[in-house]
């Protein structure tokens, strides 16, 4: 029996990608198949792919025209005959248990979804190791109402943006007809992955442990460079989170969470493209933006004085950009973005991550 199924899509990415198949190959857990997906590569990432299929059995290939990450990610889930999924990037490391202790926690708790420590590494444009951050969990494991409940718990936490760092059982994703949203090509596809698919789970668990190492490549990043494509997935994410909030029933809360939520994921990353030195926008035409997505209904924040005073002592920052953006204050708005943007800039640039 196939315990996991792991899917690599790979693109392009021959300076570190047989790195990361030896890590992969030697894992603990020998009950797998490796799905890898060359995506139309123009280098010899494809060649590197065939040549560790002939040295692995579990390893298959597929060689595909140019889709992106999703349609790639999409196809290998339907063929992929693993009880568990997993994903990696083409450029990660993981631990050799990252498999083998994930799947027996998953089978402990009879999860449908597994969430995992992970570290984010920070590479600058001359390759260099610029530090990381680590994201750990204390296990958990929530059932029914309440992943619901915690839903925007989890979201703060990280456990709901990246797909790289979970298990998540075939049966879930295949009942539900959950996939990659393929219009995506510049980031979001992972975290509307992950927040469409915890509506239909009935077990969620965290646990603790570092497993996966996540490099953040600056000069590669397709998502960190300004084009109104990739500007507007956040008002395409949001919208389509819209829908997870209304089948669950928390988009109309007092707590602040799902406002702090909303800023934190997708106004403040628009803000900060538009404030973005390659932004060729015009301050009218910032303007008219902000006032598109000001009228779209994800990201109405429906404040009260209830709700003002969760929000301020959550985060009284992101309040301040909230309020900002409801009273259409958008010089105002746009500078402390700009602000924000630099001390954010400063911090990815020393390795501290952006929180």
């Amino acid at each position: 029996m196939i315990k996991i199924s792991l899917i690599i899509p790979v693109y392009n990415a021959e300076k570190y990608l047989e790195e990361t198949l030896e890590c992969i190959i030697r894992q603990t857990l020998k009950e797998i198949e490796i799905i890898l997906v060359d995506d139309g590569s123009k280098d010899r990432s494809g060649e590197i792919c065939d040549r560790f299929a002939e040295r692995d059995t579990r390893i298959q290939v597929i060689h595909q025209e140019n889709k992106g990450m999703c349609a790639s990610r999409n196809y290998a889930m339907s063929i992929a005959q693993g009880e568990y999924i997993a994903f990696a990037d083409n450029d990660d490391l993981v631990s050799e248990d990252f498999l083998e202790s994930n799947y027996t926690y998953a089978k402990k708790t009879n999860a449908d979804i597994v969430k995992f420590g992970r570290r984010t590494i920070y590479i600058n444009d001359q390759n260099e190791d610029m530090g990381g951050e680590t994201r750990r969990f204390s296990n958990r494991v929530l059932k029914g109402k309440e992943i619901t409940a915690h839903y925007f718990d989890l979201q703060k936490m990280g456990a709901l943006t990246a797909v790289w760092d979970g298990l998540y059982k075939k049966e879930l994703i295949e009942n539900n007809k959950v996939t990659f949203y393929e219009d995506f090509r510049y980031g979001c596809e992972d975290t509307i992955f992950c927040r469409q698919l915890v509506c239909y789970a009935k077990i969620f668990a965290l646990h603790e442990g570092c497993y996966y190492y996540h490099y953040v490549r600056s000069a590669y990043s397709a998502s960190a460079k300004f084009n109104e494509k990739a500007l507007d997935k956040y008002k395409t994410a949001c919208a389509l989170e819209e829908k997870v909030w209304k089948k669950l029933k928390i988009n109309c809360l007092n707590d602040g969470k799902k406002e702090l939520g909303v800023t934190k994921d997708y106004l403040i990353p628009i803000l900060f493209m538009l404030c973005d030195k390659n932004c060729t926008f015009s301050y009218q035409r910032k303007k008219d933006y902000l006032n598109m997505i000001h009228r779209q209904s994800g990201y109405r924040m429906n404040l009260n004085l209830r709700k003002l005073l969760n929000l301020m002592r959550k985060n009284k920052k992101q309040t301040v950009v909230i309020l900002l953006f409801e009273l259409k204050l958008y010089r105002g708005l746009l500078k402390v973005a700009e602000r924000y943007k630099k001390v954010i800039d400063n911090r990815l640039k020393n390795g501290k991550g952006a929180v």
